[in-house]
């Protein structure tokens, strides 16, 4: 048995009701005491007692008889009294921790008697009061004055004597119980254990199977025989070896325990996390509202300033029409008044030499015009009709709080196809919270990156969550070289997922069948599409090789961009004079049916004045081009080529369907000469048709575009100069 041992004080003595745990474990898991834990813990006897030595649902003291200790599988133990009535339906439920167990025996035997708790239970009498232990031999309740070793019993001053006396039990080692309460060990107060039908020592130990368990020797004779299969061994030497298991389990157990702890921290530090980040948020909102606010007032302010202004014009002008009315009617109050007193003169002779004057002033000022209606009016308001609702709009659309509840051991993702070098390669990521529940976060707030073998880092393109499949949300990328890359997705700073994934190497050498005759009199140029130059929502590929419907990552446009062409065009023209060839593979694959007329993409050429007119080049002067779009007459997606107007080639290329897919070698000879454009499939080496009226007066650009890329994934590879292969 393994030592337990009890800190001295000072004066070499227990301090009274305290121990301490040295070294050792007490013999029992459910005691949840290990050696790391007893050199630093200190407990009271009461302590000690109500959590190792009392049944944890009545709280009553352990015995030897219906209230000995049964040991739960939770490792909490429950006496044996109280196991039988919280048994229900063959199912037991632990008091201490609620995890439920199943019962299947009528005897308890999925809950083994912990005789441990004995040699604890002595430990406990002998450091409470010695005085109080009584001889458990004779039975008359003596007062103990040793104890056995080898017998387990505490014993009066006359059995002892006895117990010296008889052969069987003189050599046993008696400790008076003063240097029992010294004992530091566990050892000390260790019980033998007997078998209950033989009242034997278990010194055995049977290996078998269906047995597993102590035996005594008589056993052994009678029920354990070795020819019959059963394998006897000492106690010690399986108990060593059960002890060795224990201690493997514990270390790994610890292990957990320190991993345990780690995520208990992590949630500590997740906790603070979330109150500081929820009062930053709370900051963010204020300055921001706090900024809305500062645009209202400014605009209040203005408003108000607007209105003081109108105010003042109107005032002004009004006043400016006040003055000119009052001087009026004050010439007009003189010259009434200038009259009245003409009038009451008696002096006939005078009053004649003045009436031919103020007759004529007093029809000049009654003819005087003057404006009948104030120049200005109170004609002033506020005009604000659905400001409220807009605002209120505009607020909740544009302004609101996203929380994230993805659980990252739940976040899963599936890769579809292979990844092919140049090749959009396409995963879908479904995430839960942590009780498996769907999670709802804004694909807004979602980033990924791809780090390839070289340890170069790309943004891929997160897409929105699926129609239909709200439960999931798409990625996108080009790998641009092929080798092992690791798909990082991040919620904000938070990595919520990664996935490992092999790019292979794209081997495609398709051979053209163009006639040699016909080729031998063009010109091969090199030339690339422009990915400096690409619109901000389709992909070229580093070696300009490549191009792809859907944009690597969301990024802003640069400044020489095109701005309206949803596509690339060539990084030097084609110019006269001579025919010039050149290459395109054609593929796409269709996610969701498209919609009517929906385009899928353009080969064209054109003067790179009329390219970013408009997002394809189709119908414009000096652009020439052929398309691939949804036809709503016979619901695939064709090939339409038009010129001046009319269709002059129409081709199924294939159903409009989730998953169909397309691949086609398409050839281009520019004959600046002739003027024409003839267009070939290059694989089958024959002519599709001829675009004439080509004005090569000035240089033409290649150009490529894609669209719709939630709906169809687009891939052209450009093939020039000695890329052209012919077998």
């Amino acid at each position: 048995m393994e030592d337990w041992s009890v800190m001295e004080t000072a004066e070499g003595e227990p301090e009274e009701g305290k121990m301490s745990m040295l070294v050792g474990t007490i013999p029992n898991a459910s005691m949840n005491i290990t050696m790391a834990s007893l050199s630093s813990m200190t407990m009271g006897v009461d302590q000690l007692q109500s959590k190792f030595l009392r049944c944890h649902n009545c709280s009553k003291p352990y015995n030897s008889d219906d209230q000995h200790p049964r040991l739960l599988p939770c490792l909490h133990t429950l006496c044996y009294k109280c196991v039988k009535e919280k048994v229900e339906n063959k199912k037991i439920v632990c008091p201490k921790c609620n995890v439920e167990h199943k019962s299947t025996s009528s005897d308890m035997r999925e809950f083994p008697r912990d005789d441990t708790r004995e040699d604890l239970m002595d430990f406990v009498r002998v450091q409470n009061d010695t005085s109080g232990v009584t001889c458990q031999s004779c039975g008359e309740d003596s007062p103990a004055t040793h104890r056995c070793q080898e017998c387990g019993e505490f014993l009066c001053s006359k059995c002892k004597e006895a117990h010296k006396r008889l052969s069987v039990t003189r050599s046993h080692e008696l400790i008076s119980m003063e240097n029992l309460k010294k004992e530091k060990t566990l050892g000390a107060f260790s019980h033998p254990q007997k078998c209950p039908q033989h009242r034997e020592k278990f010194n055995l130990y049977c290996s078998k199977v269906e047995c597993q368990k102590p035996v005594c020797y008589v056993c052994v004779l009678c029920d354990h025989k070795e020819t019959d299969g059963h394998k006897i061994n000492n106690t010690d030497e399986i108990s060593n070896n059960k002890k060795q298991d224990i201690s493997k389990e514990m270390d790994s157990l610890k292990k957990a325990e320190e991993r345990v702890t780690s995520v208990i921290r992590d949630v500590d530090l997740e906790t603070t996390a979330v109150g500081e980040k929820g009062r930053d948020v709370e900051m963010q909102i204020d300055a921001a509202f706090d900024g809305y606010i500062k645009i209202l007032e400014k605009r209040r302010e203005e408003l108000k300033n607007k209105v003081a202004s109108h105010v003042d014009r109107k005032t002004k002008v009004l006043d400016t029409q006040m003055s000119t009315l009052t001087a009026h009617r004050n010439q007009i109050e003189e010259a009434i008044y200038f009259s009245d007193q003409a009038l009451a003169y008696t002096n006939s002779s005078a009053l004649l030499q003045i009436e031919k004057t103020i007759i004529r002033r007093m029809r000049s000022l009654n003819q005087q015009p003057f404006d009948k209606m104030p120049h200005e009016t109170a004609a002033l308001g506020f005009s604000h009709k659905g400001l409220h609702a807009e605002i209120q709009k505009d607020i909740i659309g544009m302004a609101s709080v996203w929380a994230s509840s993805i659980y990252p051991p739940n976040t899963r993702i599936e890769q579809e196809g292979d990844a092919i070098e140049n090749e959009i390669v396409t995963f879908f990521v479904f995430t839960a919270n942590f009780q498996g529940q769907k999670s709802d976060d804004r694909v807004g707030v979602i980033s990924a990156r791809v780090k390839g073998p070289k340890g170069v880092e790309n943004m891929a393109r997160v897409d929105e969550r699926l129609s239909g499949s709200e439960d999931r949300f798409r990625i996108s990328f080009v790998p641009f070289e092929s080798g092992e890359h690791v798909l990082e997705i991040r919620i904000v700073d938070r990595p919520i997922g990664t996935y490992r994934f092999q790019v292979i190497a794209n081997t495609d050498v398709s051979v053209s069948n163009i006639p040699t005759v016909i080729l031998q009199k063009a010109k091969l140029p090199e030339f690339s599409f422009d990915r400096a130059r690409a619109h901000r929502d389709v992909t070229v590929s580093p070696d300009g090789k490549t191009f792809l419907n859907s944009a690597a990552a969301a990024e802003p446009a640069g400044p020489n961009t095109l701005q309206k062409y949803k596509g690339a065009m060539s990084t030097v023209p084609i110019q006269a004079p001579g025919s010039h060839y050149y290459e395109l593979n054609v593929r796409y694959k269709i996610r969701r049916p498209l919609e009517k007329c929906n385009l899928v993409f353009e080969i064209g050429l054109a003067r790179g004045v009329v390219i970013d007119n408009r997002h394809h080049v189709e119908g414009q002067t000096f652009a020439w081009s052929l398309i691939g779009a949804h036809h709503n007459d016979c619901d695939k997606i064709c090939l339409h080529i038009a010129h001046g107007n009319q269709c002059i080639f129409h081709d199924s290329l294939s159903k409009n369907e989730a998953g169909a897919t397309m691949s086609r070698n398409f050839g281009f000879m520019v004959d600046t000469d002739k003027q024409e454009w003839k267009i070939f499939d290059s694989a089958k080496g024959e002519q599709i048709c001829v675009i004439d009226a080509v004005d090569g007066s000035e240089p033409l650009y290649p150009v490529v575009a894609g669209y719709n890329p939630f709906q169809v994934e687009v891939t052209m590879n450009l093939r020039t100069g000695s890329a052209i292969n012919q077998e």
